[in-house]
């Protein structure tokens, strides 16, 4: 065989393997692009459940979900012993995050209905509607009267007489510096704050005074430790007087009631330990 014949052969060769190597290509391109298709022709979509109509405020506590609570067994593990007091002519803030804790929003939302005080539920001004998590009932969203700023001024012409902060996702309200500024501003004229569970943590931001016992959510025990001076398990720790109703108050900041984490029994005493400062 000369040469040419051999030189021929190898070409030949070499041209088989590309073309073998371009037909497997072009074959599993095909079948990605077949199950592509497939995929995107044939993928049933995902059902997404419209959102429950907002909660219309204008009818004040008439909540359309306090019937649905009332139904469940453990309601009655709150509302036993919850006090109904007359709070009229009395101004609650309630500052709510974008996910806040549903028990601890609306509890103070019954509270404020049965009570007859005027109750403003605020969030940051940039949010439309607060999601309210799904831990008592399902998910609803609830439409703020008004923002942290426009509550600001009230709270500057001393027309607010508590500021509550549930728990829940809080970072809405931790990093609105308005929001900051009525607890700080309610603090500093010496009327009441309140917060329950996760809420404590605006009170960093607000840079309230440091040596005092407190309590607040087990989930944020160790940024609260690190500000205050004594953080209390109320929750876990049977020995303490706490432990029954979960309220915490120290007699250096006498304006401001801890709450921790949000058990149906001490839900019930965060309302009435609020209704007796703002009354006496």
């Amino acid at each position: 065989m000369n040469s040419s014949a051999l030189l021929d052969g190898e070409y030949s060769t070499k041209k088989d393997k590309r073309f073998n190597v371009f037909f497997k290509v072009s074959i599993i391109t095909l079948i990605v692009v077949v199950l592509i298709l497939q995929v995107l022709v044939l993928r049933k979509p995902i059902p997404v459940p419209a959102p429950e109509r907002p909660i219309p405020m204008s009818d004040k506590y008439g909540l359309t979900n306090i019937v649905a609570m009332e139904q469940l067994p453990h309601f009655d593990k709150y509302n036993e012993n919850f006090d109904v007091r007359d709070l009229k002519g009395k101004t609650i803030a309630l500052l709510a995050g974008h996910a806040a804790e549903n028990a601890e929003v609306r509890v103070p939302l019954k509270f404020g209905r049965d009570s007859g005080a005027n109750l403003i539920v605020t969030a940051p001004g940039w949010i439309e509607q607060v999601i309210i998590s799904d831990w008592v009932v399902p998910d609803q969203l609830l439409t703020p009267d008004m923002s942290c700023k426009a509550v600001l001024k009230m709270v500057e012409d001393d027309k607010i007489d508590a500021v509550l902060v549930p728990g829940g996702r809080t970072d809405a309200l931790r990093t609105n510096p308005d929001c900051i500024a009525v607890v700080k501003k309610q603090y500093e004229m010496g009327k009441l704050v309140s917060t329950q569970c996760a809420g404590a943590g605006i009170l960093i931001d607000a840079e309230v005074r440091q040596d005092i016992r407190m309590t607040g959510s087990p989930v944020i025990k160790k940024e609260l430790s690190m500000y205050f001076d004594t953080y209390v398990d109320c929750l876990h720790d049977e020995t303490i007087p706490c432990h029954e109703n979960g309220i915490i108050t120290d007699e250096k900041v006498p304006n401001i009631i801890f709450s921790t984490d949000p058990h149906f029994q001490y839900l019930r005493h965060w309302m009435n330990a609020v209704a007796d400062y703002i009354t006496k």
